[in-house]
């Protein structure tokens, strides 16, 4: 498998889908390398699409941010209004003291953006009791919110203000966590403690939480599982590695689906290994194609061939066709097969991008019926009829 280091430079390959793939190695796995920000800045200049400008960005949200990236940051907000949002949700995660050396050019930002930079510098300058009261605090402030405008981000900038204090008392993140995994799910949104524990257990490594955050995986709350995963990946020793392996063929679907999430998050040969010995059992196809899906995510090239020929066996699943394209291409591997395979996802991504072109074209002219003769919307160059009104 590769290494973190060795990943780096496929954030700039010549080929979108694996610089897709190389962004969610390193979104999977919390890396808080500082170096990441300035190469995932570098690849969204490589193409001129807005929305793969835009998903790239996403995937970064909650990377490390450097004095230099937070400046390189504030100057794209100020100067690329398109994309201010997409920044502004980085710089939002990024640690407190690294925002504070903005505070001289905070007042040519938009009032709202400022308002919530300015809140985060302020935790530097709180006590350390008074920092967990305003995490209490914001606890109570998104009470019943929906997600949609919880700024959650705010949870990952206290949280690593929370970790970097050294007078920290012993927090009982554990009882938290377990305290919402039993509610209704239609409900999750209603209360944040639980999630946002997940998410300090996480930043602070606390390995004390990992058999509630276990627990948290196999709960019905998404959001819970989602961070729970999360921090089990930031703990990531071979503990949490060992537990995730003992406990999964004792679980149902719902837990494989978030455990498998921390196994690709946990990069390390030990993950790999474990993962390997989970795949080479498995008998259930869904749950092999969850598996080898892991395996591609820590690019592994162990069982390549035994993973080729699930991939036939599942009537070529794309989901593992994209996985497993990426991983043999990062590994070397070049042969008429998996050229084939870029020529299929080729031909869906154009299928997808016809279509969507489509669907733009007609929002556009909508108050003219497109005729059947007439050149498709979509710019194929064919006719309506013979192309996306066949």
């Amino acid at each position: 498998m590769k290494t973190p280091d060795e990943m780096k430079q496929f954030i700039l390959h010549h080929e979108h889908r694996i610089r897709r793939f190389a962004l969610d190695y390193f979104e999977e796995a919390q890396s808080d390398d500082e170096e990441l920000l300035s190469i995932v800045l570098k690849a969204c200049e490589m193409g001129n699409q807005m929305d793969a400008r835009r998903e790239s960005l996403y995937g970064a949200r909650e990377f490390a941010v450097s004095p230099i990236m937070a400046s390189e940051l504030f100057r794209r907000i100020k100067d690329e209004p398109a994309l201010q949002p997409d920044y502004a949700r980085i710089l939002l995660s990024a640690h407190p003291l690294v925002l504070a050396g903005l505070s001289d050019g905070l007042s040519s930002l938009p009032a709202t953006l400022r308002q919530k930079i300015e809140r985060r510098i302020n935790l530097v300058r709180l006590t350390t009791p008074a920092l967990l009261e305003e995490w209490r605090r914001f606890a109570e402030e998104i009470r019943g919110e929906e997600y949609s405008v919880v700024d959650f981000s705010f949870v990952i900038a206290m949280a690593r203000e929370i970790a970097r204090r050294s007078d920290l008392p012993k927090l009982e993140l554990s009882e938290t966590i377990r305290k919402y995994q039993d509610g209704d799910p239609d409900d999750w949104y209603d209360d944040y403690e639980g999630a946002m524990a997940c998410v300090l257990a996480g930043y602070l490594k606390d390995e004390s939480a990992v058999p509630a955050l276990l627990d948290a995986l196999d709960s019905d709350i998404d959001l819970l599982q989602e961070r729970a995963m999360y921090a089990l990946v930031r703990i990531g020793t071979q503990s949490v590695v060992d537990a995730v392996e003992k406990r999964f063929g004792e679980s149902e679907w719902d837990f494989h689906n978030y455990a498998t999430g921390v196994l690709a998050g946990i990069k390390t040969p030990y993950s790999e290994a474990a993962t390997l010995r989970l795949f080479q059992k498995a008998t259930d196809i869904e749950e092999q194609v969850m598996l080898a899906d892991t395996l591609c995510r820590l690019t592994s090239a162990v069982d390549i061939p035994t993973m080729k020929e699930l991939f036939e066996q599942t009537n070529y699943n794309l989901d593992l066709l994209e996985v497993l394209y990426a991983n043999c291409v990062i590994n070397g591997i070049d042969n008429r097969e998996v050229q084939q395979w870029k020529e299929t996802l080729d031909e869906i991504d154009e299928a997808f991008e016809r279509r969507l072109r489509f669907e733009r074209a007609v929002e556009n002219r909508s108050k003219k019926k497109v005729g059947r003769n007439e050149p498709c919307p979509c710019g194929s160059g064919r006719k309506y009829k013979k192309c996306c009104g066949a």
